[in-house]
């Protein structure tokens, strides 16, 4: 995977019902992101005018090294898209996909978005391997083409222990906006 990873932006692709409630799964990316002493934003398209062009100029100005995308299946396309745009702005960014989606069809979100690597399940004891430099080869639940082929690394990381894991990090999001569409 070549240097270290220094510098992250988590997405979450539009979605076309925005709710009250933020991604706290990339919350708790973002915490754990942060406590290895790595940079971390998250870019949530939520709520954006015009969620494409604010992240291309989001891309080009934070200009992160790792580009995580969560998605569920309806946000499919606009993942897709967001992968797109990653490869356009940043084409030697690493580019990691999870989520529902991911979890269930890791293939599928793989050739789709053009990822380096999905991962499928709990991502947080995976994710935090990865930022340590580990091969995702050798973390179960990731899935990356190798020579040309889709590889899966069987098996799956669990959290036994919640209270083991950081909180999520809300500072990440404008909370704002989300009670803003709560109490709408």
């Amino acid at each position: 995977m070549g240097k270290g990873i220094e510098r992250v932006l988590l997405v979450f692709p539009e979605t076309r019902y925005p709710s009250g409630q933020p991604p706290l799964g990339l919350g708790m990316l973002a915490a754990i992101t942060r406590s290895v002493g790595i940079e971390a934003e998250v870019f949530d398209m939520s709520f954006r005018k015009r969620p494409f062009r604010e992240l291309r100029d989001a891309l080009s100005e934070y200009s992160p090294d790792t580009v995580g995308i969560s998605l569920m299946t309806p946000q499919i396309a606009d993942a897709v898209r967001t992968a797109r745009i990653t490869r356009e702005v940043l084409p030697e960014v690493l580019l990691v996909a999870g989520g529902p989606h991911a979890t269930v069809l890791p293939e599928d979100t793989l050739i789709r978005t053009g990822a380096d690597l999905v991962y499928s399940g709990e991502a947080e004891i995976a994710w935090k391997r990865l930022l340590q430099g580990e091969d995702p080869s050798k973390i179960p639940g990731f899935t990356m083409m190798t020579d040309g082929s889709v590889t899966s690394v069987p098996g799956l990381l669990l959290t036994q222990d919640l209270d083991s894991l950081p909180l999520p990090d809300r500072s990440v999001f404008d909370m704002e906006k989300y009670f803003d569409s709560w109490y709408s």
